[in-house]
């Protein structure tokens, strides 16, 4: 029988020493309670993440491959534009304009006529029909294509007409329809064309506001034509 906690046959000396035991423990405050109940949960979710077995890779998660991909062509590759998974366009350094529908397995040649022996360094894409290519250097050598039949045919859309201006870069509005294309600065000044018809027509806007290039800001320039 056992009598308030006590088993049976305890003796008095026994009672004795387990109530000073007892009295001498004080139980912990409402905020310690908490703080301890706090530090366990998350050394538990520190010791979850430690023995948690890795989570299998995805799809997604795999590193990209090269695949090396004859053209056919022994230029140099300075433009490129992806449209999405399966479509791209590239421009080489002897006038060539590359496409492709399957995801770069094969590349169709749809270079613009009279392109020969120009360094196409800009390509924007819009889908696999339209496309505009960019040609760079002094003077007539800075022109601009574009085609909306998949590279059938072409427009020349822009020829500069100043020796002195020197295109080398453009881009496009989100919207497609506005696009800017600029030059190395001119009697120290920015030129920039301008197209607010996709692409098929581009006018010089007026640089009397440009301020002038900062030290170090002019792009180099590599040979614009093959030699």
């Amino acid at each position: 029988m056992a009598v308030d906690g006590f088993g049976r046959g305890e003796g008095a000396t026994a009672v004795h020493d387990r109530l000073a035991v007892e009295s001498t423990f004080v139980a912990p405050s409402p905020r310690a309670r908490s703080i301890a109940v706090r530090l366990t949960a998350v050394l538990a979710l520190l010791l979850a993440f430690a023995i948690a077995p890795p989570a299998a890779a995805g799809a997604g998660d795999r590193p990209p491959r090269w695949l090396p991909v004859p053209t056919g062509s022994d230029q140099q590759y300075r433009g490129l534009d992806a449209v999405d998974a399966r479509v791209a366009w590239v421009g080489g350094s002897v006038g060539e304009a590359l496409r492709t529908t399957d995801g770069g397995a094969t590349w169709q040649d749809v270079s613009p006529p009279d392109s020969a022996g120009l360094l196409l360094r800009d390509v924007e894409a819009a889908s696999a029909r339209r496309a505009t290519v960019m040609s760079i250097g002094e003077g007539d050598a800075s022109r601009i294509y574009t085609t909306k039949d998949a590279g059938r045919t072409w427009r020349l859309a822009f020829v500069s007409d100043d020796p002195a201006a020197f295109y080398d870069c453009m881009d496009f509005f989100a919207d497609g329809r506005h696009g800017l294309a600029l030059s190395d600065p001119v009697d120290g000044k920015f030129r920039i064309a301008a197209t607010d018809d996709f692409g098929n027509g581009w006018h010089v806007l007026p640089n009397d506001a440009c301020r002038p290039p900062s030290r170090g800001s002019s792009r180099s320039r590599p040979a614009a034509r093959a030699s």
